[in-house]
């Protein structure tokens, strides 16, 4: 199967919340590809979906270093600095979302 194909299979598990099957499929996506940044991108959200906060900022940081861009990512280790007690990086990550045009403002609006 395609990496695309895997892609949109991980996608649909996840939304229809088998996450464990979704990571599943990410993870050998990952393994041959370990910087595919839409791999990454939903893992990150699986992650933080089943509140696996350390995986999901490890995840989300490293999205982040190899320059990935989705405004989820970023709203996603701001929630996990948050949780961890650093509410002024969070806070400020989460101000810089707000200017983004492609960011959902209500959600950054309600965690700030």
């Amino acid at each position: 199967m395609e990496r695309s194909d895997l892609l949109k299979q991980s996608r649909k598990l996840f939304e229809q919340g088998n996450k464990n099957a979704a990571l599943k499929i990410l993870n050998r996506i990952l393994s041959s590809d370990a910087n595919n940044l839409e791999a990454l991108c939903l893992m990150a959200q699986v992650y933080h979906s089943l509140n696996k906060w350390t995986k999901a900022k490890e995840t989300a940081q490293k999205y982040i270093k190899l320059g990935g861009k989705d405004w989820i990512v970023y709203y996603i280790l701001a929630d996990v600095l948050f949780f961890e007690g650093f509410f002024e990086e969070a806070l400020v990550l989460l101000k810089k979302l707000l200017k983004r045009s492609d960011a959902d403002k209500n959600a950054i609006t309600q965690k700030i």
